[in-house]
């Protein structure tokens, strides 16, 4: 992969970690390939683990503001692998979960695919008990553990 190829894909992962953080919905959808297919394969239940198509994403990502206030994403570290196209991004946030009150606070390791200068998969890995307090659940140890 050619250094600008690899500049431009990071930019691009840049700019929706960014719009994300924001809760952008239109910055978000912007970086998006109409074939993107996106992975939460951690997600708590209630969460859809696999959304795919922009439409689909695009809904997704507009129910979010009503569920958290901005993510405030930070300390963002994005390398490409091996494979063109391929990236690999740590980050960490901190919000309001707005319909409990409570904080929400967690690092995130993502994997992005770029087809054709947009992102065309996503795959998000965090801690989903930091989430799943957020929203007012609890995790509750089996007895004796």
């Amino acid at each position: 992969m050619t250094a600008s190829a690899t500049e431009t894909g990071t930019a691009l992962v840049r700019r929706y970690i960014d719009a994300v953080s924001d809760l952008d919905v239109d910055g978000i959808v912007a970086t998006l390939h109409p074939d993107v297919v996106m992975h939460i394969p951690f997600a708590p239940e209630g969460i859809p683990t696999v959304v795919e198509g922009k439409a689909a994403v695009t809904e997704w990502f507009s129910a979010v503001p009503n569920l958290m206030a901005p993510l405030n994403y930070k300390d963002h570290d994005i390398v490409s692998t091996e494979r063109e196209g391929e990236y690999v991004a740590r980050y960490s946030g901190s919000t309001t979960v707005l319909p409990t009150g409570n904080p929400y606070s967690t690092s995130y390791v993502a994997l992005f695919t770029v087809k054709d200068g947009l992102l065309i998969s996503t795959t998000e890995y965090f801690d989903a008990v930091a989430l799943v307090k957020g929203l007012g659940w609890t995790v509750t140890p089996p007895s004796g553990a």
